[in-house]
């Protein structure tokens, strides 16, 4: 199959899988590295341009229903953009052995982590009701510290950073919804500046496959929002998670083996 096609059908459906359940784009890498053979560098460029682009429509989303604290999300995301050169400058320098057992093992983790999520699900119903305090007013070095150090880890990882922010502001004790909102701001800001330090040197057919690939999540996260209230979004979670810890757990043994 041609590379375009292929990159343009899988992010289309990882783009519908995001609008509808906000999951997915961990799949991203799994597939440029593992069934399409691009290098580390390939791979997380065009993974990060689509975690941008869906950064952006789903921002644009919160914000447009009232759930983006925006000062809150700008702070952050000023202390992400050095720690998103940092991480990919620090994944640059080791083996590329090691930066996809890192991403794998990440993976596994966030696989478990989304599915125990539903679990918790009440609770964070129960604790969203009782936050009535205003949460715009913690130290502006402490979230700068935050965003710096999660894009660090997550450009380093190869891996989304909301997945890691928003358990971070959930402990802060942000609104569940404001706290997605402000990590699919601050992804954005993750997202370019990893996309474009893992591009230098790599060529022009690399633009090219992302671009192709950021248009496809675009149409598929359009037609997810549109599913989304015809589908049983906890099955296709669970679902998503157990496929994306089998193939993580089965990657790091074939990695290590």
């Amino acid at each position: 199959m041609n590379i375009y096609l292929a990159i343009f059908i899988f992010n289309s459906i990882i783009g519908i899988l995001l609008g509808a359940t906000g999951i997915g784009g961990f799949l991203i890498p799994i597939f440029l590295l593992n069934v399409l053979h691009f290098d580390i560098a390939q791979s997380y460029s065009m993974s990060f341009l689509a975690f941008s682009v869906a950064g952006i429509l789903g921002a644009y989303f919160y914000w447009n229903t009232n759930n983006l604290d925006i000062k809150t999300a700008i702070i952050i995301s000023l202390g992400s953009i050095p720690g998103a050169f940092l991480g990919v400058f620090l994944n640059r320098i080791v083996s590329s052995d090691v930066a996809e057992i890192v991403l794998y093992s990440f993976i596994t983790i966030t696989s478990l982590y989304s599915l125990i999520e539903g679990k918790l699900d009440k609770k964070r119903s129960r604790i969203s009701t009782q936050q009535t305090a205003d949460n715009s007013n913690y130290p502006t070095v402490l979230l700068l510290f935050i965003g710096f150090s999660t894009a660090a880890f997550c450009t380093f990882a190869g891996a989304g950073g909301p997945v890691l922010l928003i358990p971070i502001l959930l402990l802060m004790k942000f609104n569940g919804k404001k706290a997605i909102g402000i990590a699919l701001f601050n992804s954005v800001f993750v997202g370019i500046p990893a996309s474009l330090g893992y591009a230098i040197g790599e060529g022009s057919h690399l633009s090219i496959y992302g671009i192709v690939g950021a248009i496809a999540i675009i149409l598929g996260v359009r037609l997810g929002t549109i599913f989304v209230k015809n589908v049983n979004l906890a099955i296709i979670k669970t679902f998503l998670s157990i496929v994306a810890l089998s193939a993580s757990l089965f990657l790091i043994i074939k990695l290590v083996v």
